[in-house]
């Protein structure tokens, strides 16, 4: 999934927008939204994350399962606190979790990382964790890799056939893999050096210019959504 996500995100009709209009349109209401006690401001902006998914073409298949989780993590999460606070406070939190999700899996099928990381790159300082950032990406997706071919195998031969056999090989797997992750870095340790790895990445950069009527726009949402918090 971790592949079909990055894919995505290359060729959606919205990568061709500068980075930091959709970290704007992404971030700043999830932190707006964070301090609310109302439903009315987290139920427009799930409204307003909707159409932009619709506008953007993303997969709603990939959308629908990563919102179901969040939802799923919240009511389990919430239980206990229907002991203690009313059912308003439970939405809430529902509902917080729910516009979280729709804004990262916005920006997450919207913007390539090398557009967000090129940008990051600029300011001195943080270019060697946007360094650390992109080496970790090509690191998980050999371990996703990994972890999908070992599943496979045991699959093949009914490792996950019942309940007790499902947890006895899912932590045979986890061994493995984590036994396969600590081999695996001198081979690519190896890799880099041998093709003369300087120590630095170079990301693809994004070449659309920022648009300030864009950026008027969602700061004027923006503002709504802080002028509702208070009403």
């Amino acid at each position: 999934m971790l592949k079909t996500i990055i894919a995505y995100s290359k060729i959606s009709k919205e990568s061709h927008r500068h980075p930091l209009e959709k970290l704007c349109l992404c971030i700043f209401p999830m932190i707006i939204l964070g301090f609310v006690h109302k439903p009315l401001p987290l139920i427009l902006n799930i409204f307003i994350f909707l159409i932009l998914h619709i506008k953007a073409n993303n997969p709603k298949d990939i959308v629908l399962k990563f919102n179901i989780g969040i939802l799923s993590f919240s009511l389990l999460s919430s239980i206990t606190l229907l002991f203690v606070y009313n059912f308003n406070y439970i939405l809430v939190i529902i509902l917080k979790g729910v516009s979280g999700g729709m804004c990262i899996s916005y920006l997450t099928l919207t913007t390539p990382l090398d557009h967000i990381l090129s940008l990051v790159s600029k300011i001195t300082p943080l270019q060697d964790i946007c360094d650390i950032a992109k080496s970790m990406e090509l690191y998980i997706l050999l371990i996703n890799d990994e972890a999908s071919n070992i599943y496979n195998a045991m699959s093949c031969r009914h490792g996950f056939h019942s309940f007790k056999s499902k947890i006895k090989n899912m932590s045979k797997l986890a061994g493995l893999l984590f036994l396969n992750t600590l081999k695996r870095w001198p081979e690519i340790q190896d890799g880099l050096y041998n093709r003369c790895y300087s120590g630095r990445h170079y990301y693809a950069q994004c070449t659309s210019k920022l648009s300030y009527k864009f950026m008027f726009m969602m700061f004027m949402y923006n503002s709504i959504l802080l002028a509702l918090c208070f009403i």
